[in-house]
């Protein structure tokens, strides 16, 4: 159950709001989003393959395809860096992660446009389908990332079926990691992020 004052903070929120005009019906806002054109000003994306599963003698291994966007290099490691999952069908091009990503990368972070196994193209990467039990998937390559670039803090933030693996990774028993920040998207997904030591 959500705490008084937040619910208060929302309520309130919700009364600031003022729709565009001639876009006053909740639906319509809902269907209108996705049409709407959203500025783009990421930098080029690095495409980077991190293996998520080892191949066995029977198998290849598993590979997710993430577009990595970079602050500078001398104050990378210390900006904080935002892994984006997507939702079901979706993929790390999906409007929603592209506009998020772009708010998040002008606050100066780090962004990490994953993709699950089998979206957005990859299909000859992996011999698995992706499912919602994946969160190792994340860890992966939060692992991954934090290996290569000695990164001291991380957030993770997924949409959807892409929530509920981040939300799956955080509730892991074994993960043994002090939570310092909490964001929403939405009421679905929440996302931890993580002091690296």
């Amino acid at each position: 159950m959500m705490p008084t004052a937040e619910i208060e903070s929302v309520e309130s929120h919700a009364v600031e709001f003022q729709p565009r005009r001639f876009i006053i019906n909740g639906h319509l806002q809902t269907i209108m989003g996705n049409y709407l054109p959203r500025l783009n000003s990421l930098p080029a994306p690095e495409a980077t393959l991190v293996e998520v599963s080892p191949a066995t003698p029977s198998q290849i291994a598993s590979q997710v395809l993430c577009h990595c966007h970079w602050q500078p290099e001398d104050v990378r490691s210390s900006r904080p860096t935002a892994i984006l999952v997507h939702g079901l069908e979706g993929s790390s091009n999906s409007q929603y992660v592209i506009g998020n990503s772009n708010k998040l990368w002008r606050a100066g972070c780090n962004i990490i446009r994953m993709n699950m196994r089998n979206c957005g193209g990859t299909e000859a990467l992996t011999p698995t389908l992706y499912h919602s039990g994946l969160s190792n998937d994340v860890l992966a390559v939060m692992n991954f990332f934090v290996a290569q670039y000695g990164l001291r803090s991380m957030s993770l933030i997924g949409y959807s079926m892409g929530g509920n693996l981040v939300l799956k990774l955080a509730g892991e028993p074994w993960l043994c990691c002090s939570t310092t920040a909490a964001l929403r998207h939405r009421r679905i997904a929440r996302a931890r992020s993580w002091p690296i030591s």
